[in-house]
């Protein structure tokens, strides 16, 4: 993998393709700000926009890399779409789970569970697909990338990344993003619990 290079803060340069700035306008998700529940056809649509991207590209994905946790549900179904069988956990987190906010003692995140070994050990010149729910800031993709490009001659493993949702602050934007979305709170399907009647009522039916 190339070292990575930057064309003013933004947009950096890895494996020979640029993940520039997208211009396309985006509405905001919630136009106050306030949480956005996305629905299981918000992700689904997403999935389609993504899929259709990488099948549009020469990249040809043969493993993928979902970021825990909020990147295995998405990872998995585009696995499914792809027709990929080989699919890696990469745990970080760059956000404390009780308040949701950064980690103060912690502001780069903590990295629980590497794919690194994983990859170095059965993906040597293969085309590698890192996926995301959110990307945020970008911490969580741009450090493995930057922990792949220490690890892996150049050209000895092809990598891309893909998110649901990209803000549009966000310091990395990853090349597949399903849309580009503002300050929002997103509150992904996964993430919201059912009523326990509706539980019952699902699991009785």
């Amino acid at each position: 993998m190339r070292k990575i290079e930057r064309s003013g803060s933004t947009e950096p340069h890895i494996d020979g393709c640029w993940m520039s700035h997208t211009k396309t306008k985006s509405h905001s998700l919630n136009d106050m700000g306030f949480k956005a529940h996305l629905s299981w056809r918000d992700i689904q649509l997403c999935v389609d926009k993504i899929v259709n991207q990488i099948n549009d590209s020469a990249f040809k994905p043969k493993h993928i890399v979902g970021l825990s946790r909020g990147g295995l549900v998405p990872a998995t179904m585009l696995a499914n779409a792809l027709n990929v069988r080989e699919v890696y956990v990469h745990g970080y987190h760059s956000y404390d789970d009780n308040t949701n906010m950064r980690d103060a003692d912690n502001p780069h995140g903590v990295m629980y569970q590497d794919v690194v070994p994983d990859l170095m050990r059965n993906c040597q010149g293969r085309e590698v697909l890192i996926v995301d729910d959110l990307c945020d800031e970008g911490i969580t993709m741009l450090g493995l990338l930057k922990r792949l490009e220490k690890k892996f001659d150049d050209d000895a493993i092809k990598v891309r990344c893909a998110a649901l949702y990209c803000k549009h602050r966000s310091q990395f934007k990853p090349l597949y993003v399903g849309e580009h979305v503002d300050d929002d709170w997103l509150v992904f399907p996964w993430e919201q619990q059912l009523p326990k009647q509706t539980i019952r009522d699902t699991i009785y039916k």
